[in-house]
């Protein structure tokens, strides 16, 4: 163990509005991940704080990772502004007793900045920030006050001026934030994933196209539908499962009886990580259309799965899927169409596509996410221990 104050860290707390089985999107897969690879390491205590369900707040062990979860969910009725407020202090009223000197704090996106900046300056503790995405490229650059965007601006940057050390998972995401709030440096750890053992080509469904993600306007699925509607006049037993749920969900359902897709489309809601895989070892072909992607999990999963992967050129997908997979312009419903006839025609193709994609998959891991997270922990621990001995 160290010395209090002088080396470490030895603790580590993550402050994230969602961990499984909790999950609205990559957030929480990535501090499940993060979380596990780090306490497999065994060089730190992970702890993370979270809302829970119902009741009283409560304490779990799961793979290695001790899991705080609050009494409540406030995620579930309040407007996003107002919930984070919520959870934020009831964050604070438990965190006091889960910090010590060694403690690095470790705050995902806007939803915790409020905690992790007043824990961070009542205790004097380094605190580590990751921006999974930000609100104004999910906005699409748009603010219209009085909005909540202005106000989720600005504790966006809280987090980013509060922060010892800014981490994004991609080049794109880290010049957007810096962009948007500052030249500070903002420094690239991937996110991982736990690669599976591929499914066998033989198994997939001919036609099969596959789309896993929320259901809202970045992720792109009202171009694939349009898509999907243009593809269907060459390759008629084209068939598109959509994984996932969101706000959009009624208005995409009722986009795709328009177009005449009502037989050509299935919408199975939120599945269990092991019934998506399931539909990833069936499926001929993923599609990932994104608008707006600061990373791109679920495309780093398919191409994992050795599905052959159609993707939108933009962001967090190009740098990791270029080469690996058929990049398309964003919101360019004819030119979507055109990569799936491309690759659904082209069985040479695909199959050379699910070799790239497994390959490129390899290099990212959560074992390695967690190798260069631990490095930017030790950073700004030696920071501190710098700041400490200089204040005397």
């Amino acid at each position: 163990m160290s010395t209090p104050g002088l080396w470490g860290p030895t603790d580590i707390l993550m402050l994230s509005w969602e961990y499984p089985p909790n999950i609205v999107g990559g957030l929480a897969i990535h501090v499940a991940g993060l979380s596990r690879a780090l306490a497999r390491r065994g060089n730190f205590r992970v702890t993370v704080l979270t809302p829970g369900g119902h009741g009283r707040p409560h304490l779990v062990q799961e793979e290695g990772v001790r899991i705080v979860r609050l009494g409540s969910n406030p995620f579930k009725h309040l407007p996003h502004v107002q919930a984070a407020a919520e959870m934020n202090g009831a964050f604070l009223n438990l965190a006091d007793n889960l910090v010590g000197p060694d403690t690095v704090i470790h705050a995902h996106d806007w939803m915790t900045a409020q905690a992790a900046c007043a824990l961070s300056v009542r205790h004097n503790l380094p605190l580590l920030a990751t921006f999974h995405s930000s609100e104004r490229g999910r906005s699409g650059h748009l603010f219209r006050p009085p909005s909540p965007d202005l106000q989720i601006q600005t504790l966006e940057r809280e987090l980013f001026f509060g922060a010892w050390r800014r981490v994004a998972p991609s080049t794109a995401m880290a010049q957007e934030i810096n962009a948007t709030y500052g030249d500070l440096a903002t420094l690239v750890v991937p996110n991982g994933i736990d690669l599976p053992r591929p499914a066998t080509y033989s198994r997939r469904v001919p036609g099969r196209l596959l789309f896993v993600g929320r259901l809202v306007q970045e992720k792109g699925l009202w171009h694939l539908l349009h898509a999907l509607a243009s593809l269907r006049a060459v390759r008629p037993q084209a068939h598109l499962i959509v994984v996932g749920v969101g706000p959009e969900r009624s208005a995409l359902h009722r986009e795709a009886l328009r177009l005449g897709l009502e037989t050509s489309v299935e919408f199975l809601g939120q599945l269990p990580p092991d019934a998506v895989a399931r539909q990833r070892e069936v499926a001929e072909v993923a599609v990932v259309p994104s608008v707006y992607e600061p990373f791109g999990l679920v495309a780093l999963e398919a191409l994992a799965w050795g599905v052959p992967l159609v993707a939108s050129d933009v962001g967090g997908l190009r740098e990791f899927a270029e080469g690996a997979a058929v990049l398309v312009p964003p919101a360019d419903s004819a030119g979507l169409a055109e990569a799936l006839l491309r690759i659904l025609a082209d069985a040479r193709l695909r199959q050379d596509l699910a070799r790239r994609g497994i390959e490129r998959a390899r290099d990212y891991t959560w074992d390695r996410c967690a190798e260069r997270t631990e490095a930017v922990y030790r950073d700004v621990a030696m920071e501190r221990t710098a700041a400490l001995v200089v204040g005397g």
